[in-house]
């Protein structure tokens, strides 16, 4: 049973909160903890969809687990429905994670939106199968053919709040290429009104077409250092890797730009900086890195897993007592024989990886 809210749940095991923008925080909820819940969300699609519950009052919410939950085939983890007990629950409600907002089509009968780039032009093959999108920002966009100028909204990469979207020339989610999105924008004349940061005002389109000042190529060289030295720091390495990718992307986009014009420039500055902004790598506190609890050990295994390489494929290699290793899937922990292991789809390359890399002791 579903009802309007609020409700009160039971904290059933030690469980961390996440922010506004779903990333996990270090605000520890304590197992036996009674917390009142006032709203519902479902953010992802289908099979990616997971239920969360904000604490009343605040910005935080409690990951409840899968939308679709099987126990049957699902192994305990803190993603499992173990972590709130919860005797009614809320109706969802929608989920505009950070400065992005919904957008749609004016006109309900579209089966197709169209994607436009830099100059407000369409992209050949890329009109989207869906018209229910999440839009991050405004640019006024001139058309340097028409010398029109119109007012755009940038498409946010779905992957970063945890759904996806379908092109039309998409076979399937294998010929998915993230950098398809980060240039797109729709016609703000095509869909529902949307309040966001503005990228490019109408004052500096009407001479965006122009060569970039020497002040606008400093500040984009700037953004570049402060990039390359953030790829070297934990909170790349332990992020995601399509969040990895939207800042590299956004790297060697900048890097190009500088040899743009006046929007090239101005684009490349705002999507790196907003590419910086979805990093959320992070060691996570254990209270025994050489033996951590169950429940902290499956948020370490979950870090691993998300900061995995592209390409490679995360599991478990257990010491024998020949001193061998060997792949083993376990639920328990000890640092003395066991290794977290990355191994490449195509070569079979093994990385082991020290769990000093992912955790650290909260005291």
């Amino acid at each position: 049973m579903t009802v309007k809210g609020p409700i009160t749940a039971t904290i059933k095991q030690n469980m961390y909160s996440f922010d506004s923008r779903l990333y996990e925080t270090n605000h520890l909820y304590k197992k036996g903890q009674k917390v009142k819940l006032d709203k519902c969300i479902i953010p992802g699609n289908g099979d990616n969809a997971v239920v969360y519950y904000r604490v009343a009052k605040t910005h935080e919410y409690l990951l409840w687990g899968d939308a679709a939950y099987l126990p049957e085939t699902c192994y305990e983890s803190t993603y499992s429905h173990d972590n709130l007990k919860i005797k009614q629950h809320m109706d969802a409600g929608d989920f505009l994670p950070g400065k992005t907002e919904y957008t749609a089509a004016k006109d309900r009968n579209v089966k197709k939106l169209q994607t436009y780039d830099l100059t407000g032009t369409a992209i050949k093959g890329k009109k989207i199968l869906d018209f229910n999108l999440h839009v991050d920002g405004q640019a006024y966009l001139l058309n340097p053919k028409t010398k029109k100028i119109e007012l755009f909204y940038h498409l946010q990469d779905q992957h970063l709040i945890g759904e996806f979207f379908w092109f039309e020339t998409q076979a399937d989610d294998e010929d998915f290429k993230a950098t398809d999105q980060y240039n797109g924008f729709l016609k703000a004349s095509e869909v529902k009104k949307a309040k966001l940061p503005t990228i490019i005002s109408k004052t500096a389109a009407k001479t965006s077409d122009q060569p970039a000042s020497a002040s606008q190529l400093a500040a984009l060289k700037m953004e570049i250092s402060k990039a390359e030295a953030v790829q070297k720091k934990t909170i790349y390495k332990l992020s995601s890797s399509y969040r990895r990718d939207y800042l590299d992307y956004a790297l060697s986009n900048a890097q190009k730009a500088l040899s743009g014009n006046k929007g090239e420039v101005t684009f490349a500055k705002w999507l790196l900086a907003n590419s910086e902004t979805y990093l959320n790598g992070k060691k996570t506190p254990v209270t025994n890195i050489n033996k951590p609890n169950k429940a902290e050990y499956e948020r370490v295994r979950r870090i691993v897993s998300d900061a995995a390489p592209n390409g490679y494929m995360t599991t478990i290699y257990y010491k024998r007592s020949d001193g061998t290793w060997h792949r083993k899937y376990s639920e328990l922990w000890n640092n003395k024989n066991c290794k977290f292991v990355y191994i490449s789809m195509t070569t079979k390359e093994k990385k082991f990886m020290k769990i000093s890399d992912f955790a650290k002791n909260s005291k």
